[in-house]
């Protein structure tokens, strides 16, 4: 997890209970003097462990009550680095929003290249709310979402969502949670009441010009078997025609069964592929799962059902992150498309790689610099205190520390004995 997630915590910690609160809940966790950076990746455990100390130092939640209370957090604090604009503009309704999460993390993404995000299917819907399908690595984490599914009802769309977990299982090492939530739905309408759009009537165009349209993609049947693919594709890919998608692409997005009924259900959630096999630049595959100087080729877009051909296109560009991406999938600009913008992404992503990567690594170094800081205040506290406690009384010494007047801590005596003594040696 991204310390993104634990700065709104320590924020809303801070502000609603105090920053000593704070210092104690860190203690309890075993994270005394933990500084979180934004751009630093954390374990997921550590969210765990401090919605379990908060509600032992707290005591006004449940940890499943605070893990609620750190995803409302989340949505609130996102407001300050400029998420909430495109939280807003995610759809007209909040069914909208609903539909479109999975394509929010991909535009999130860019900013988080390490993020491991969750996937959200909404499996059914009717006026009075929807069974969405929250499917994940992590364990654990489903009151987390609640708290955020109704953030972003209340903050975005003036929506009160009702939510509970209809199941949960654990599916090859994926965590699969249903929820139920129950909200007026008024952005769904009946199919038997949505009207077909007019459109003027246009030639079907030839196979030839779609292909050219788009060249990485993908075109299979409902046996899963490529029958063809984009230029571009073919050029790296090489013979690929008959053979199973499942064989060459393994499907890391969205976190479902590479299945023809599951593709024909999840027909507005952007998909990510993944080649089986590294390739490199003479556009050879490489079965080595060793190979340092090549990368898997990584392709990102919609699974669109063509009623005519009977069959589903996979319309995609390849994911890339920066120049040094291309070079290790053995990718060139002319390969990319120029109506997509995919080029001038490129170019200014590595344009501003440089100058993110200074700044983040400026940011990590600074936050263990303070970490260390905190240490050695610790430290030199604890032989101050020791060095106090060896002139006075301790219970003396920390009632002045704890600002009481010195006048007060005086004490008299009706009679005293003293003794002198020597040591003979």
């Amino acid at each position: 997890m991204y310390g993104l997630l634990f700065e709104s915590i320590q924020h809303y910690i801070k502000e609603d209970y105090g920053e000593e609160e704070w210092l104690k809940i860190l203690e309890d966790a075993g994270l005394k003097n933990m500084v979180f950076t934004t751009h630093n990746v954390y374990k997921d455990q550590i969210m765990l462990n401090l919605a379990s100390s908060c509600s032992n130092i707290l005591k006004d939640r449940t940890m499943d009550g605070f893990l609620g209370y750190f995803g409302t957090c989340f949505v609130n604090f996102c407001a300050g680095y400029g998420y909430d604009k495109i939280l807003r503009v995610a759809g007209r309704h909040y069914r909208d929003f609903l539909n479109g999460i999975d394509n929010l993390h991909e535009t999130i993404r860019f900013s988080y290249p390490r993020l491991k995000s969750p996937s959200f299917i909404v499996e059914t819907e009717d006026a009075y709310g929807c069974v969405l399908v929250y499917r994940s690595i992590r364990h654990g984490f489903s009151s987390y979402v609640i708290g955020q599914l109704r953030q972003c009802a209340k903050q975005f769309y003036n929506v009160d969502v009702e939510v509970r977990i209809l199941e949960q299982l654990e599916q090859n090492g994926r965590y699969h949670t249903t929820f139920r939530l129950n909200f007026h739905n008024k952005g769904f309408k009946p199919e038997n009441e949505k009207k077909a759009a007019i459109s003027e009537e246009f030639r079907t165009i030839s196979g030839a010009t779609f292909f050219k349209l788009f060249p990485f993609c993908i075109v299979f049947d409902n046996t899963m078997t490529i029958r063809h693919v984009g230029e571009s594709l073919a050029t790296m890919m090489g013979e690929v025609k008959d053979t199973k998608i499942t064989d060459k692409f393994n499907l890391r997005r969205p976190l479902v069964e590479f299945t023809w009924d599951i593709i024909l259900s999840f027909q507005t959630v952007i998909f990510e592929l993944e080649a089986c096999r590294y390739i490199d630049g003479s556009s050879k595959l490489s079965a080595s799962k060793k190979c340092t100087h090549y990368k898997k080729l990584l392709l990102k877009g919609q699974l669109k059902y063509l009623p005519d051909w009977k069959m589903v296109a996979f319309l995609c560009t390849p994911l890339i992150t920066d120049l040094e991406d291309m070079q290790k999938t053995g990718l060139f600009m002319n390969d990319l498309n120029m109506y997509d913008n995919s080029q001038e992404m490129v170019l200014c992503g590595w344009h501003n790689a440089s100058q993110l990567e200074h700044r983040v690594d400026q940011q990590v170094e600074a936050s263990r610099q303070i970490a260390e800081n905190l240490q050695k205040l610790d430290q030199w506290r604890r032989k101050g205190d020791t060095l106090l406690y060896s002139m006075m009384p301790r219970s003396i010494a920390i009632r002045l520390k704890n600002g009481e007047d010195p006048i007060n801590t005086c004490e008299s005596f009706d009679s005293v004995s003293v003794m002198f003594c020597y040591s003979v040696v």
